[in-house]
This record gives structure tokens, sequence and C-alpha cells, in this order.
């Protein structure tokens, strides 16, 4: 019986992150392109093993690259401005195209942001709040899957070589996508982990049950007090 295949290839490696093309092939031939982002997990858990991590990790990195994307101040060209004019009219009158750009998925339709100046990465919020971080237990890293119609090369100016390039600006104002130290320095990062390795404490007998406070209170410390020091030597 015919499946779905995927082929995955880098398309930029940053050392401690990459962004991947992901194509998928249906049984009927059909294809679709997905770009994800990887971030390696060594540099940011430092000696946690993957069962200790869960799902908050992943959450506050999510949370923390949407918060960053959104904060960005560096003004869009006036061209990128005049587009995204022209775009919100076309998404409006039920322009195919402008449709499938800013519509779908679990962020729904989010017309054109067109606040003057326009800004760099806040086209309609889209970008940012599509992102969706997940720990990938069988490569060591996390996994952010970007909305997919955001970066279709079929769409997007440039192609595929335009979609490494706005990563590769995007990297440099939002160094937190390459992950590593990055991403570390921030504290809603460092207690989610703390959270995490504290949580990953299997309470097997009433003795381990009694113990449980004291016991996350002290990964609490000893993670914070690590990770700090961690931070201070990379800087």
């Amino acid at each position: 019986m015919a499946s779905t295949s995927q082929d995955v290839v880098v398309v930029n490696d940053l050392g401690t992150s990459s962004l991947s093309s992901r194509t998928r092939t249906n049984a009927s031939g059909g294809e679709s392109v997905r770009y994800t982002v990887e971030l390696q997990a060594e540099p940011i858990l430092h000696d946690f093993n993957q069962e200790a991590l869960g799902q908050g990790p992943a959450e506050a990195i999510r949370a923390l690259l949407e918060r960053k994307i959104k904060e960005l101040k560096v003004a869009a060209s006036p061209a990128t401005g005049h587009r995204r004019a022209n775009a919100s009219v076309g998404l409006a009158a039920g322009n195919p195209s402008d449709v499938a750009r800013y519509s779908g998925g679990k962020t729904g339709t989010k017309p054109p942001n067109l606040e003057t100046p326009p800004r760099l990465f806040n086209d309609s919020g889209r970008l940012a709040e599509g992102l969706a971080v997940r720990f990938n237990p069988t490569s060591d890293n996390f996994t952010i899957n970007v909305t997919a119609n955001r970066l279709d090369p079929r769409t997007f100016r440039g192609g595929q070589a335009g979609i490494v390039a706005m990563w590769q600006r995007l990297v440099a104002l939002v160094p937190e996508f390459k992950g590593g130290l990055d991403v570390l320095k921030h504290e809603e990062v460092r207690n989610a982990i703390g959270e995490a390795v504290a949580d990953s404490i299997v309470t097997r007998t009433d003795r381990a049950r009694s113990t449980i406070s004291r016991a996350r209170q002290q990964l609490f410390g000893a993670v914070l007090r690590d990770l700090g020091k961690i931070v201070q030597l990379g800087g």
C-alpha cells in the first residue's frame, strides 16, 4: 500500500541550530514543503537527560521566541509596507494568494499589520504566534515548526534562497534562535528546566512522597546556580 514519504534537507546550519526543509510526498504523488528549526539540546540542558525534559522547557522556549519576535523594533522597507497594504486589500477581497498566506492552521486568519513604520518579521503575527516547539528524543534537540504557509518557497519572495536569507536575518536580530547560551540566559527557560528536573522525580514510596518538596527545592537551587555559572563563563 502506498504511503507518505518525507525528505529532510538542511538548508542552513549555524552549528547550534539549523534550518531544514521537509518535503512530504503523499500516496498520490502530491508534495508539500515545510520548514523547521532545530536547536541542539546539549548546550541548553547541561547534563540532564531527555527523561527530565517534558514539555515545560519546550513551551518556555516557544514563548521566549514569540516574545522576542514581537519585541523587534527594526523598521522594514517602505516597499514591504506597500506590499502589506496591498495584501490587506487582497485578503479582504478574497484574493486566493493572500487568503493562502494569511489564513489557515491553528492561528486562523490574521490580516497584515499596517502599522507605520512597518516592522520586520511582524507582518501578521503568524510567524511568532504559529511557532510550535517540541523536544525530539530521537535526535536530542528541540524542533521548532513554523506555520507552513509562512515559509512556502512557492510563494515566498526569492524561493528557498529568500527563506534562507530571511532566516539568517532573523537569527541576527533574535539570537535566541541559535539556541545554546542565547536561550539559557533567560530566567524563564532556566526555571522551566528546573521544574522539569524536579518533576522527573518518581515517588514510589510514602517516604519519597514526603520528601519531594525538599528535593524539589534542592534541585531548583542546584540547577539555577550551575546554569548561572555557565552563562557567566560564556559571556
